[in-house]
């Protein structure tokens, strides 16, 4: 798998046979591999018999020459999210604190250095913001940091 998938930018692994389930090796450890295999990168892809494998490999090649990526028409794409800013991210890191508070948070103090110094109460006052939240975010502003344990 290591060499296929060395071979180029985007590996296919072409299965040919009526099922992948039908030989000596249990289907719980078939679907292991295959999961292993996606996992690496690999695309599976299964075919019925040797014409069914060459009509997938004249599509692979065709995809291959023509570029894999295509324009999709919009009514296809997916929307995209609403932009987070670095400073919602980070207050969105403390447990419970949603990008939704955070930003009501940031709103109200106007950066993260002002938050800094608001105290508990200070924060509790916000909408959205009760006494476990604001301890969260107490905790992710003024707890020190330590370093994982390696093993």
């Amino acid at each position: 798998m290591g060499k296929l998938r060395a071979a180029g930018a985007s590996p296919v692994l072409l299965i040919e046979g009526r099922s992948v389930f039908s030989g000596p090796v249990a289907n719980d450890g078939i679907r292991g591999v295959c999961l292993a295999v996606a996992d690496l990168g690999i695309t599976i892809i299964r075919s019925e018999d040797p014409d069914d494998t060459a009509a997938w490999l004249f599509r692979i090649a065709s995809r291959r020459r023509d570029g894999a990526v295509r324009n999709r028409p919009i009514y296809a794409q997916k929307e995209r999210s609403n932009v987070v800013s670095p400073a919602e991210a980070a207050l969105a890191a403390a447990p419970g604190v949603s990008t939704v508070t955070a930003k009501t948070v940031l709103e109200q103090f106007g950066s993260l250095r002002n938050l800094c110094a608001a105290d508990l109460n200070d924060l509790q006052r916000l909408p959205g913001v009760g006494r476990k939240r604001a301890k969260a975010i107490q905790a992710l502003i003024h707890d020190p940091w330590t370093a994982p344990r390696s093993n």
